[in-house]
């Protein structure tokens, strides 16, 4: 970024910015696309499959944290805005109900619905007076990186692998490859959406518990198993939040 860039904002530098239920509802899905990660490498336990996850994890969530700057920047006011965040929203859906079987078939379709998330975050860029010069060269690295991930969905195995990490590789050299203005950047909002959607992620490890049980026949041994894994979220929620009074 370039000093003298002019700052976007369309609300006062000292108004505080609360997240959104719109953008809580966003989290919800990508949650959806963590749980779909976990269960993915839970079925895949080798080192080629936490290769796998890691590498989606990357893709995915590089362009879920652009669209946290994003709606920081430009918060989800108008409804062009909203309905652009649904339809990113959906993008989402599609990509978590693929990961299962990204590596063996499905690709092609995490890479289209990928397209369509990079579509819809430069749409929004583009619908914010940013200048087009820059909206062009971003959406063109993008369009780039979105390249890899669907070539590398129709060749499956080794070559995929390789071509969804040269896809990290481009994510990584966009921001100092395209000269975006400067934004007026509110560091509360970025607290807030990831507590919330680490609480969301809790939420959904206490239902995986749920789940796993199934329709096993209540014991002792299944009670002890379901509150030592109740006992991890705890501790795992006492890491990120208990500060201070906590």
């Amino acid at each position: 970024m370039t000093t003298e860039a002019a700052a976007y904002d369309d609300r006062p530098a000292e108004a505080d910015l609360r997240v959104s239920p719109l953008e809580l509802f966003f989290d919800l899905v990508f949650v959806f696309t963590i749980t779909q990660l976990s269960d993915s490498l839970a079925h895949h336990l080798t080192v080629a499959g936490l290769a796998r996850v890691l590498v989606m994890l990357a893709v995915i969530w590089w362009m879920y944290d652009a669209f946290i700057w994003l709606t920081n920047a430009m918060p989800p006011t108008t409804h062009p805005r909203r309905g652009l965040l649904l339809l990113g929203m959906t993008g989402f859906l599609v990509i978590s109900l693929t990961v299962p079987h990204a590596f063996e078939g499905s690709g092609v379709a995490f890479g289209l619905a990928y397209v369509l998330v990079i579509a819809v975050h430069t749409g929004m860029f583009a619908g914010a007076d940013v200048p087009l010069r820059s909206v062009l060269r971003m959406g063109g690295l993008n369009l780039v990186n979105a390249a890899l991930v669907v070539t590398g969905g129709l060749l499956e195995g080794t070559a995929q692998l390789l071509l969804w990490g040269a896809s990290v590789a481009v994510q990584f050299a966009i921001p100092y490859l395209v000269d975006l203005p400067q934004f007026q950047l509110r560091a509360g909002h970025f607290v807030e959406r990831h507590g919330l959607v680490m609480i969301v992620a809790f939420g959904e490890s206490v239902i995986a518990i749920g789940v796993g049980a199934g329709d096993e026949r209540l014991s002792v041994a299944l009670v002890g198993a379901a509150a030592l894994a109740l006992g991890v979220c705890v501790a795992l929620w006492w890491a990120y939040f208990g500060h201070d009074d906590d």
